[in-house]
């Protein structure tokens, strides 16, 4: 079976406080599994959360420069 993280280790691999973490989880963008009254995770789904994220990143950056080049093109 896999290593279930805590909220402060989940925290300290994203370099995030663990009031963000539970907010991520508030809002359905992190996967995690409740024992009693504690949240856990698996290794497995915080990669998954940062791959979707950096995937998203990605995308944006893309839309921006996409944009910017479209403001600078042949009708100015």
């Amino acid at each position: 079976m896999e290593k279930l993280l805590t909220v402060k280790e989940v925290a300290e691999i994203l370099k995030r406080s663990p009031a963000q973490v539970n907010r991520l989880c508030r809002l359905g963008m992190i996967k995690f599994v409740r024992f009693d009254y504690e949240r856990l995770f698996l290794e497995k789904d915080v990669r998954a959360f940062v791959e979707r994220y950096t995937m998203q990143k990605d995308a944006e950056e893309n839309v921006i420069k996409k944009k910017r080049g479209k403001g600078n093109g042949a009708g100015v």
